[in-house]
This record gives structure tokens, sequence and C-alpha cells, in this order.
């Protein structure tokens, strides 16, 4: 099975995120639908979480993308009604362009 192929799993809508200031200084966020990409999004592994935790910060998932999918951190990748924000940077695994690799964190269900 190649490598975009596996990619090819999940339809996931990418949000990215713009901040504004308030009157006050506080931090207001807004996400805009950037595109529709396919990929492969699974649980992260006992592996992942623990790397993760290690380096000082939380992961849930991880999708694989056959093309650099253009996310940074807080950026989000919803999945039916599953939220899930990008931690970091979206990792070109590859490391030849073949695939890229972006963690997230699920968020709770929004009301």
């Amino acid at each position: 099975m190649s490598i975009a192929s596996l990619c090819d799993r999940h339809t996931v809508d990418l949000y990215t995120r713009s901040e504004s200031r308030g009157a006050a200084g506080s931090a207001a966020y807004t996400y805009a639908l950037a595109a529709t990409k396919r990929c492969f999004l699974q649980p992260a592994s006992t592996r992942d979480r623990t790397i993760a935790l290690q380096s000082g910060y939380e992961i849930s998932h991880v999708a694989y993308f056959a093309s650099d999918p253009s996310l940074r951190g807080g950026d989000e990748i919803r999945y039916g009604s599953r939220v899930l924000t990008v931690v970091g940077k979206p990792i070109n695994a590859g490391e030849m362009g073949r695939y890229w690799r972006v963690e997230a964190m699920e968020q709770e269900q929004r009301q």
C-alpha cells in the first residue's frame, strides 16, 4: 500500500485561526475554513503521547497528509463533530515531501 493511498482515508476540514484584540486587550480568536483535504487520522499511540508529554505538550491524534496542509499551531482539523487543535506545525515526515505529519489535541464538544 502506498503512502498516498494511506493518506486518502478521511476527509477533514482545515480551519485557520486569526487573532484580534478587544478594547481591553484580551485576545479573541476566529476560525475560517481554509481547505478540505484527505488524510489518515488516527489516535496517537502511547509512544507518541509520551514523547509529546516529555516535550511539554499533549496530543490525542496524529494526521498524515500526502501534501503540505499549510497548518500552524492553534489551527483546527474538523472531522464530523470532532474538533482537533493543531499542536506545533506540520512535520515533513518523508523528508522529501512524501507525507506530512500533524499532531493535534481533541477538544471537548462545543455546545
